[in-house]
């Protein structure tokens, strides 16, 4: 997060509003992005020399790291406010499907049990994908890559760019949270019941960035072009849109609960069941509150989003403190949805 410093999501916004400028944008950020990941690595390297682990552990973080330097070549934010998602679609299955292979034939067919080779599978995965983006944009767009130091600019781009970094992190906070505090708090027991039902939550929340991702560009254009009423017959389908997708999420939470976790999980994982409607109800509320959110962070008022997140984060971490020693993973998604309705409720409003 650190090495990405919500530039791609600056970045989309300001090709959204001047695609005339795409290459000196790209240039410019991926220069930026590029110096912050050699810087982050370099922190993640000192970090890891002093914390108390054994060497294995500190390799393996070292290892899983190693992508964060090449993601700067990362252009998958410039074909979304460009709206050409297939390249993007192709990049990300080039990514998995190389991990997969590389995990699939060191250790089925080598029967290599090395822990090491997961991250660099993973890393491998990511340099392919890199490279196969970033290519297509300079040919495609017949752009060539020219590093710029301009230390002005940098400046003004990190001004512009830190909401959504601090956005994310709060973020990050309120989807980790819950899980981190179990841990501590409770059992390994109670984390594994409620990461088997968050797996499934995981999998329904990726349908949001289907119907936002292809919109958010037209979002921006539309309101920095002043066409309001384009805007709003946008918004109204996309309303449509997540009504249907939400409503019967919920309902079939509250209705086939149980039927759901046991043929999924088995009856070991019943006493998920309370946890799993909670948080089934989370993502209809999410679903809904994205709706505000991108329009939040589409219309300049990133600082606005920034606030809000920082809230429902703040109001996760002391009620999971307070509701996590006495209910335990029930607690855990309870506060999630909470967190989730007050977004909803101050993003509207």
């Amino acid at each position: 997060m650190i090495a990405s410093f919500g530039i791609p999501n600056f970045g989309i916004i300001s090709i959204a509003k001047n695609k005339e400028n795409t290459d000196g944008l790209v240039n410019t950020f991926t220069s930026l992005r590029l110096l912050l990941g050699i810087f982050s690595y370099i922190a993640l390297f000192i970090v890891v020399l002093f914390i108390s682990k054994n060497s294995e552990t500190k390799i393996m973080i070292l290892l899983s790291g190693m992508f964060i330097i090449i993601n700067a070549f990362n252009v998958d934010w410039v074909f979304n406010a460009l709206q050409e998602l297939k390249y993007v679609a192709i990049s990300t299955v080039l990514k998995n499907l190389i991990y997969s292979l590389f995990v699939f034939i060191i250790f089925i067919i080598f029967n290599n049990n090395s822990i090491y080779f997961v991250p660099i599978s993973l890393f491998f995965g990511y340099l392919v994908s890199t490279i196969y983006i970033f290519c297509q944009y300079c040919f495609k767009y017949k752009k060539r890559f020219s590093f710029m130091w301009r230390l002005r600019e940098y400046k003004s781009i990190l001004q512009k760019s830190y909401p959504f970094f601090f956005s994310g992190i709060f973020a990050t906070i309120n989807c980790n949270i819950d899980t981190l505090m179990l841990g501590l708090i409770r059992s390994d027991f109670e984390v594994g019941l409620y990461n088997s039902v968050y797996k499934i939550v995981s999998i329904l929340i990726l349908f949001i960035g289907f119907v936002f991702t292809p919109i958010y560009p037209l979002l921006i254009q539309y309101h920095n072009e002043k066409k309001y009423k384009e805007l709003e017959i946008i918004l109204n389908n996309v309303r449509k849109i997540i009504n249907i997708l939400a409503v019967p999420l919920g309902l079939g939470a509250l209705i086939i609960n149980k039927e759901i976790i046991l043929t999924i999980y088995g009856s070991r994982y019943k006493e998920a069941t309370i946890a799993f409607i909670i948080l089934m109800l989370y993502v209809s509320i999410l679903f809904v509150r994205e709706i505000y959110a991108y329009q939040l962070s589409a219309w300049d008022m990133q600082k606005k989003y920034l606030k809000v997140v920082l809230i429902s984060a703040t109001y996760n971490v002391i009620s999971n403190l307070i509701l996590i020693p006495i209910y335990g993973l029930n607690a855990a998604a309870f506060n999630t949805a909470v967190s989730e309705l007050l977004n909803l409720f101050i993003m509207k409003k």
